[in-house]
């Protein structure tokens, strides 16, 4: 039986810690599930998550008003499938939109490709209308964050 371990820590877009240039993505529309942000959760050593609690904001924007849907998931790394960490939120954005969602999930709730730390987290959105679509990861809201509980391995 492994030890009993509580990890939070921010989500860092992987895009940033390589050095991109701007913390603001940008993306031509009109796309489908595009990726716009993928963090890797890593307390230092494998192991099984119990409960998973997470704050996951971001600032939109566009140069069109429509409706964005966007949704949050999770794998476990090196897992090839991911998971929806809820259901994906269609809104309307109307030029720049603080959005986002809190979200607690017991093992129950995660599948066995996103149960375990390692864990990579990623942001997916999808826009119809031709225009700009712009993601900024923290801003006015929080930088995005994650607490897991579990037990070592």
């Amino acid at each position: 039986m492994g030890m009993a371990f509580d990890h939070s820590q921010y989500l860092t877009n992987i895009r940033m810690a390589l050095g991109e240039a701007s913390e603001t993505i940008k993306h031509a529309a009109p796309f489908t599930d595009r990726e716009f942000m993928r963090s890797l959760v890593d307390p230092g050593f494998w192991g099984s998550i119990r409960y998973l609690e997470a704050d996951l904001y971001f600032e939109g924007g566009v140069t069109v008003i429509q409706d964005v849907t966007w949704k949050w998931q999770a794998k476990g790394l090196g897992d090839t499938a991911w998971v929806d960490m809820h259901e994906a939120v269609m809104e309307q954005w109307t030029g720049q939109t603080d959005t986002g969602l809190r979200v607690g999930l017991d093992a129950s709730d995660l599948s066995a490709m996103a149960d375990s730390v390692p864990l990579e987290v990623r942001l997916l959105v999808s826009a119809q209308v031709e225009a700009e679509i712009t993601v900024r990861i923290g801003g006015v809201n929080v930088i995005p964050a994650i607490r897991v509980f579990g037990e070592s391995l």
